[in-house]
């Protein structure tokens, strides 16, 4: 966390949110924190996506445990990597480590108590993610002071594609509000 916060530290002072789905919405909320901790500079908002609450989050299926095939199957199942990619081996090989790292991050992500953050949270959702505990999505609120509010999307856990729209047009007018 310390290395991204330095980073963002580093940029101009113009305004910025952090948007993240999935492990990137937990690293979004960690790298905040360490900010807010640091007396660093703050993004405005912070936007997450297809994520369980950090203190609410549904058991992880150790997808990066598995091998060749069976990994494949979970990858189609879990609905995120296009069946043209999936069905080319010498692609696959290519990114297959790089999906692992970030099931494996999941799988072993912990929580842990802090202080809230003082910054605005939009959650994001699909109905029908199967991967998320959709009673304590809500939970989010629990993470900040400040506002917080939870959008309903039509789809699984990457509602992102089958919504994009709406999703663009949710994301967008957060950004406006910020300027």
């Amino acid at each position: 966390m310390a290395t991204l916060a330095a980073e963002i530290a580093s940029l101009d002072d113009l305004p910025f949110a952090f948007f993240g789905h999935s492990l990137g919405a937990l690293t979004a909320f960690d790298v905040a924190r360490y900010q807010q901790q640091h007396q660093m500079t703050m993004p405005r908002k912070l936007i997450v996506s297809g994520c369980d609450a950090p203190q609410f989050r549904s058991p992880v299926r150790n997808l990066h445990e598995l091998d060749g095939e069976a990994f494949i199957e979970a990858l189609a199942q879990y609905n995120g990597t296009p069946p043209e990619l999936l069905a080319h081996k010498e692609l696959m090989s290519l990114v297959a480590p790089a999906i692992r790292a970030d099931f494996f991050m999941a799988a072993n992500y912990e929580y842990s108590t802090g202080p809230r953050l003082s910054i605005p949270v939009t959650v994001l959702a699909g109905r029908d993610d199967h991967d998320l505990n959709l009673d304590k999505i809500a939970s989010w609120q629990l993470e900040t002071s400040g506002p917080c509010d939870l959008h309903w999307f039509d789809g699984d856990h990457f509602f992102l594609n089958t919504s994009r729209d709406d999703v663009l047009a949710l994301i967008s007018g957060n950004l406006a509000e910020m300027a």
